[in-house]
């Protein structure tokens, strides 16, 4: 009997996104707090604000927003996902934006039915600016294996 192996996009959100309490800068600039959150409490994240939360309410602010991500990107996506497929996607674009994935190839592959197609997009996300990330690059890695693992029936 093959067992199935089912991700959980808070999770895999928070091993990459890592948790600090205190606002800092990520790798592009943008002041971030928590597990990579630019807004705190309805207001931008500054070197000030806020001065710092704790990992209860940052993991409970988590899975309201990869709950709403998870529901966008059902409101985008024309086809059937299953539960790894939409972990990733989660994962993806909470990273990325929801505008960046609703314009993107990914989604437009998606939609036309190309699932391997537009696995192999995630892969094309690992620069910040003109670099690659090395870091991006083992998110987008992650992001497509868990695309990619089956779930038996």
């Amino acid at each position: 009997m093959v067992t199935s192996v089912i991700f959980n996009s808070v999770e895999v959100i928070s091993d990459f996104e890592g948790f600090r309490s205190n606002p800092y800068q990520d790798v592009r600039g943008i002041w971030t707090v928590g597990f990579g959150f630019t807004e705190w409490n309805g207001y931008q994240v500054t070197k000030t604000y806020p001065k710092s939360v704790s990992l209860s309410d940052a993991q409970q602010h988590l899975q309201v927003l990869a709950d709403m991500t998870a529901k966008q990107i059902q409101s985008m996506v024309k086809i059937q996902l299953n539960q790894n497929q939409l972990t990733a996607l989660t994962s993806f674009v909470f990273n990325v934006g929801q505008s960046n994935f609703k314009g993107s190839t990914m989604l437009k592959l998606l939609n036309s039915g190309h699932i391997q197609q537009a696995s192999a997009q995630f892969l094309l996300w690992d620069h910040a600016g003109t670099h690659v990330v090395q870091g991006l690059l083992c998110r987008r890695r992650k992001e497509q294996m868990i695309f990619d693992t089956p779930l038996e029936n």
